[in-house]
């Protein structure tokens, strides 16, 4: 009787002692560490780096300095826009330490900071993004996991998210605004000329030859942000969300992963699936969808007064991507129910 008593009394203690544990190992600020640089010597490597390699989940990019200049060596050595090399190494110098997270390893999925996925193999949950640069030498001179980027904490100018290296466990960081990190993030579009996000005025999309939508760039007078919105829109309908239309032409420029002047089986003919990008200068380009009789899908894309040399350049893209950007306008629509009722 007396051991059941005393279990009874002893459990409550046992649970507020793991709750207090847990709570610490994930909310303890270490002020020793608060505002340092977990990478103090990365600036004096910038000449030395050689190769970066970023891991995501089903994602790896290789990019390999030659000469003064980088390849993106996963995606057939295109060339690389030093610029976007040198956001991502000034993004890396600017991490800070706002404090010491947790230092269990079995935590780290918690906060978004396991090991991404070899790509083919199955998502682990809770992986972050991994970027290791070299040197010279087959160990990375830095490897760091960042967690959930796309759910990083914004502020005006910096971003909060948190990030983990080598065994010295997991911390807040605090660094300069993200940079991307999708298929075509590095890839230097100068070369062919496909345009920036900024530079579209109008993307208007067809299916089996019919006009499905266009949509039209508004600039925000306050802060100069452009999205795209449908320039009419059916009664009785309104757009599923309202940032869909931008979400889609970023679909369109960012979801490719480009392969360069391949040779095509291509006619002048317009492809029933196509998409016209107009950029502000009134030049228009073309975007072709077609996919070979072995199942590989691709973007080939035609210029108007911009490419001199007459190149036809291909771009390779995963088949969900095709699909994803040959919607029916229907897809980006719901029921108006304010209409409806009134």
């Amino acid at each position: 009787m007396r051991k059941e008593i005393l279990a009874f009394l002893i459990s409550p203690l046992i649970v507020t002692a793991a709750i207090v544990t847990f709570i610490y190992e994930n909310t303890v600020t270490d002020r020793d560490v608060r505002y340092q640089k977990p990478f103090k010597d990365f600036g004096k490597y910038h000449s030395a780096y050689q190769k970066i390699v970023i891991l995501q989940d089903d994602l790896d990019i290789t990019l390999r300095k030659k000469g003064k200049k980088w390849l993106i060596t996963s995606q057939d050595n295109h060339l690389a826009d030093t610029k976007k090399i040198s956001r991502i190494l000034n993004w890396i110098s600017s991490f800070e330490i706002i404090a010491k997270k947790t230092s269990t390893p079995k935590l780290y999925p918690r906060i978004g900071l396991a090991n991404p996925s070899p790509a083919g193999e199955k998502n682990i949950e809770g992986s972050g993004t991994r970027i290791m640069i070299y040197g010279g030498q087959k160990a990375p001179l830095f490897d760091v996991i960042v967690g959930d980027i796309l759910r990083s904490y914004k502020m005006r100018d910096k971003n909060r998210f948190f990030a983990r290296y080598g065994n010295k466990g997991a911390f807040l960081i605090e660094s300069l605004p993200l940079p991307d990190f999708n298929r075509s993030a590095f890839f230097d579009r100068s070369q062919i000329g496909f345009p920036a996000f900024e530079d579209i005025s109008r993307v208007t999309t067809y299916l089996s030859g019919e006009k499905q939508y266009q949509l039209k760039a508004l600039t925000d007078k306050k802060d100069g942000s452009i999205a795209f919105y449908p320039e009419t829109i059916p009664i009785g309908k309104r757009l599923l969300y309202p940032n869909i239309g931008t979400d889609f032409v970023h679909a369109v420029l960012h979801k490719i992963s480009p392969f360069g002047a391949a040779k095509v089986d291509y006619n002048d003919d317009i492809a029933p699936n196509h998409i016209v990008l107009t950029r502000r200068n009134g030049h228009n380009i073309m975007v072709n969808f077609r996919r070979s009789q072995n199942d590989i899908y691709y973007m080939v894309v035609l210029h108007d007064g911009l490419d001199k040399t007459g190149k036809i350049y291909a771009y390779r893209i995963p088949e969900k991507d095709y699909k994803g950007v040959l919607q029916p306008f229907s897809a980006f629509l719901t029921d108006d129910v304010t209409q409806q009722q009134n």
